[in-house]
């Protein structure tokens, strides 16, 4: 299993970030740390995109602090660069962004996770994919069972993002730092 992980991102134009994008095509973690407005998640979400596309998996969800701030963050990107075969749509109880993509109806969840017992939501899902904005600001709980959503899935991937913390914030002791050696 490889992860892709760049530290202290900056704008989406660089060479580096162009290669992450591409490198996202193969890796299963896909984080981007760096400052508050640094174009993290404009670079991500493409590739989060592209990605869904190749993928065999129909069902993918995008989390945040809460519903409303995944969506503002990434929900709302999605559906323009996805525009006009994207549309925000009801699914399973939950907002959902809706893709078709060559036949495909591909759903996207939209939930937050920061709360304890916001993992119970999602409780039963298989999900091909996973976006996390800012992660470290979700509950341990929450992103260890979005983690264990993806077990049935085929060739699964995590995208997400983050600013920087100090370094023995539990994120990083807990995930960034195993996921970087696997």
């Amino acid at each position: 299993m490889k992860t892709n992980f760049v530290e202290e991102f900056d704008f989406i134009a660089t060479p580096k970030n162009t290669r992450w994008i591409r490198d996202a095509m193969s890796y299963r973690f896909n984080i981007l740390e760096g400052t508050v407005r640094s174009g993290k998640d404009f670079c991500a979400i493409p590739a989060f995109i592209e990605r869904i596309k190749v993928s065999k998996n129909n069902l993918f969800m995008i989390c945040g602090v809460s519903a409303e701030r995944a969506y503002s963050i990434v929900g709302s990107i999605i559906l323009a660069y996805c525009s006009p075969f994207a549309k925000k749509v009801g699914y399973a109880g939950a907002d959902a962004i809706l893709f078709q993509y060559k036949g495909r109806d591909i759903y996207i969840l939209i939930k937050g996770g920061s709360k304890a017992g916001a993992d119970e939501q999602i409780r039963g899902l298989t999900l091909g994919g996973l976006y996390f904005t800012e992660i470290n600001l979700l509950h341990p709980d929450f992103i260890s069972q979005a983690i264990k959503r993806l077990g049935a899935s085929i060739d699964p991937f995590v995208f997400g993002t983050l600013n920087p913390r100090e370094p023995e914030h539990w994120f990083y002791k807990e995930y960034l730092f195993l996921w970087a050696k696997e």
